[in-house]
């Protein structure tokens, strides 16, 4: 892991590394807020897709072609298939 540099405004913060392989550097970044003196990640970013927009994309579609209750339903579906594995 290499460290690029850090950027700071006000609450919010962004650090870009690098994840480094003898073959390959992947970018890694972490856009982080502050709340009650406490720094927490909200999205990471990786190879320049944030996962944030990614969720929000795939999220939207379902909801679009469903309902918000059938996110829900979905998402309590993986998360069992998850648990029980």
């Amino acid at each position: 892991m290499e460290f690029v540099k850090e950027r700071l405004k006000g609450d919010f913060a962004e650090v870009q590394t690098r994840v480094v392989t003898p073959k390959v550097k992947i970018p890694l970044d972490y856009r982080l807020l502050k709340k009650h003196e406490q720094w927490g990640v909200y999205d990471v970013i990786i190879d320049g897709v944030s996962l944030t927009k990614n969720y929000r994309g795939q999220f939207s579609r379902i909801i679009k072609s469903s309902s918000f209750d059938g996110l829900l339903d979905k998402l309590r579906f993986k998360t069992d298939l998850a648990a029980s594995s």
